[in-house]
């Protein structure tokens, strides 16, 4: 699909890699309806705007308290070194002062009630369905009152979910909210890619024509296809090994990798026959793309060393293409 193409480089990827779109929440999961879920929204609505006025109330009846104290202060004679008759024709810097005044104590008292919002709004919504609900209501309030919590929780992780699989995926966008069907589509152009991808490894040359860090990687690709777990090594201080495998039985297996014309000599297989014995790995693969000597052959005869020149990879990768189909 053309539109996926400056998508993702993906064409080197190790396989498929499927995308799976977030999971919106139903109401069903949580064993609500829609009109339940509406009845308890509504109402939490309503105590919230309660709350609020009851909150701003608050905070200006603190506010009118310590307006008074502070003018009350001011107004006494001797304070400041003033006297009353100073202050009362001065009505703008009394003003200023009570007003700045006003700035410190508020946030204290804004930040406290914040700090204890938790519970006063758990306290207070009681109180309030109590009040307001009939019995039976109040009991299929409380019932289903932590059900849609749980469904708002999940919703607004479902919301950040989408936003972040829009910034990874910036075509999705064009699917709306259906990302099933993006899906899809993506994953359909990911099995295009992997059989090309196969389809390419059948051809001789596609080998041959590689560096040596490409041939590892793809070598490394190839028996991940197969089901093992492989990981490329360093290539530094590793005794020779490019990839380090792990079969379904757990088993450790070492593989090194020669991309070259030449045929490999036995020395080559010595090393890296020392390499298995020194780390205590039971088997290894010696991958060379030219082949390999026939006293190399005999040499491994008897040791739990594979021998695979490029007709042996073209195999492996038929038997990969065929458990992909």
């Amino acid at each position: 699909m053309e539109t996926f193409r400056s998508q993702s480089n993906i064409t080197n990827l190790a396989r498929p890699n499927y995308v799976v779109a977030p999971k919106k929440p139903k109401l069903e999961d949580f064993g609500l309806d829609h009109s339940t879920y509406q009845f308890v929204k509504s109402f939490r609505c309503k105590i919230r705007n309660v709350e609020s006025k009851l909150y701003s109330i608050y905070v200006l009846l603190i506010h009118l308290l310590f307006s008074t104290v502070i003018f009350l202060k001011l107004s006494q004679p001797g304070e400041l070194h003033m006297d009353s008759g100073s202050i009362f024709n001065n009505h703008l810097i009394l003003f200023i002062v009570i007003n700045l005044a006003h700035i410190l104590p508020n946030f204290f008292i804004i930040i406290f009630l914040d700090l204890i919002n938790l519970n006063f709004s758990s306290e207070f919504e009681n109180f309030f369905v109590k009040i307001i609900l009939k019995q039976d209501d109040i009991e299929f309030y409380q019932n289903n009152m932590d059900f849609v919590y749980r469904y708002d929780d999940c919703q607004k992780k479902f919301e950040e979910e989408v936003l972040d699989f829009h910034r990874k995926f910036p075509r999705s966008k064009e699917f709306g909210d259906d990302l099933t069907n993006f899906t899809l589509e993506w994953n359909k152009h990911l099995d295009r890619l992997e059989m090309d991808q196969l389809e390419r490894r059948r051809k001789l040359e596609y080998w041959r024509n590689m560096d040596g860090f490409k041939f590892e990687v793809e070598v490394a690709d190839l028996f991940r296809k197969l089901g093992y777990s492989a990981v490329k090594t360093r290539g530094s201080g590793d005794g020779g090994v490019d990839i380090v495998l792990i079969n379904k039985k757990k088993e450790k297996i070492y593989v090194q990798c020669k991309n070259y014309s030449g045929r490999l000599s036995p020395s080559a297989a010595r090393d890296f026959y020392g390499v298995l014995i020194k780390d205590n790995v039971q088997s290894g693969y010696l991958i060379c793309s030219g082949g390999f000597s026939e006293n190399t052959k005999e040499w491994v005869k008897g040791l739990p060393i594979r021998l695979l020149d490029l007709n042996h990879i073209l195999q492996l990768n038929e038997k990969a293409q065929k458990q992909l189909a």
